[in-house]
């Protein structure tokens, strides 16, 4: 297993722990509510068994996308997108089944 892991925010390459979805910048982008479903949603684990529920995907892939619309907004009022790429949660496209640990 690789040691390595990175936030699943777009765009971003900072490494993490396994059990985090996003570094501390896009982390405290994710409203609340959906911060709570993320841990709410969370099993212990399930970084390591590759097998998180239906329930924590949705409020990853919620939290993602949440990240990026604010990131997409603060891009159009003029300050540079990011360049960066980082892997998906969720692959390469619209389809599931990327690392979906942390």
């Amino acid at each position: 297993m690789s040691q390595h892991h990175h936030c699943h925010a777009r765009g971003c390459v900072r490494r993490v722990p396994p059990k985090l979805l996003m570094c501390p910048g896009h982390w405290r982008m994710v409203p609340t509510p959906l911060r709570a479903e993320i841990w709410r949603t969370y099993r212990p684990g399930q970084e390591v068994d590759k097998r998180p529920s239906a329930e924590y995907l949705a409020a990853a892939r919620a939290a993602i996308d949440a990240v990026a619309d604010l990131e997409a907004a603060r891009d159009r009022r003029g300050r540079p997108a990011s360049r960066l790429f980082a892997p998906s949660l969720f692959g390469d496209g619209d389809e599931g089944g990327g690392r979906a640990d942390g």
